[in-house]
């Protein structure tokens, strides 16, 4: 491989860590609307050497860079496991089957018969604020990695 652009790799690198900062600002401004949630309620890893406090899930929302030969090339949100369970509305006694959600369990050991009202409904927080700005971020890396390529063939105009 030819001489590897590092202006480019900076390039891509910036442009990656700001989609994800602006992104992680986006989640927990959609994640402000849930004003009640856990905060020090629930215990994770119970005995464990990561037992932790569940936080509330607006605290809870971080982003990691994954890099690879200082390449950034992805992209982790870190979110409390409740804001799956509000992003599809499911939890205990309400599962999703067939795309919907309903009353119900996984557990097989569970004997109790669920019934009554779907008093759940999903939220979706999460995807449209990933959605929305995607585009954004594949424009970007586009445009970085095209430059790259003309100027690594040195196809300039003179």
């Amino acid at each position: 491989m030819a001489n590897l652009n590092t202006n480019w790799v900076q390039e891509q690198n910036i442009a990656l860590k700001g989609w994800a900062n602006l992104v992680t600002g986006k989640l927990k401004n959609s994640a402000t609307r849930f004003k009640k949630g856990k905060s020090g309620m629930v215990l994770r890893g119970k005995g464990t050497k990561y037992e932790r406090a569940e936080d509330k899930l607006v605290n809870s929302i971080s982003r990691k860079i994954y890099m690879a030969s200082g390449l950034a090339e992805g992209v982790g949100f870190k979110i409390e496991r409740h804001g799956i369970f509000v992003h599809k509305g499911v939890g205990f006694g309400y599962i999703v089957q067939n795309g919907m959600v309903i009353r119900g369990s996984r557990n097989p050991k569970l004997k109790v018969k669920l019934s009554g009202p779907i008093n759940r409904k999903p939220v979706n927080w999460f995807n449209p604020q990933i959605n929305a700005y995607i585009p954004d971020l594949a424009d970007k890396i586009a445009a970085i990695n095209a430059d790259s390529v003309i100027n690594e063939l040195n196809g300039r105009i003179k």
